[in-house]
């Protein structure tokens, strides 16, 4: 299981809130360390929601759509997955390339 810092899931957050934020979506929740060493950053505008997650134990990092909130059991869309392989450099620039391509087809 690879462990991913918080100031490199940071970084990853950084690139993902330059995109997000000029198109109106504003900070949510944020979360360190949660089950197992996960990170969740989310981004909400009106009832929609963006989620950046670190799943330790897939070993993957997600960028997950959901466009309304407040339905019940509301489903989430996968933009970006990508699993990471202990190249933590080349990895998250693959992952900042494809972070920024999905969201321009996406939202």
């Amino acid at each position: 299981m690879i462990r991913l810092p918080a100031a490199r899931f940071d970084e990853l957050d950084s690139e993902l809130r330059a995109t997000l934020q000029p198109r109106g979506f504003a900070v949510g929740t944020r979360e360190r360390d949660g089950e197992m060493g996960s990170h969740t950053n989310e981004y909400n505008r009106g009832n929609e929601r963006v989620t950046l997650h670190w799943n330790p134990r897939d070993n993957a990092i997600c960028i997950y759509y959901t466009k309304d909130v407040t339905v019940p059991k509301p489903s989430a869309v996968v933009l970006v997955s990508l699993p990471l392989n202990g190249k933590l450099s080349r990895d998250i620039t693959v992952f900042a390339r494809q972070l920024h391509q999905r969201l321009e087809h996406a939202i």
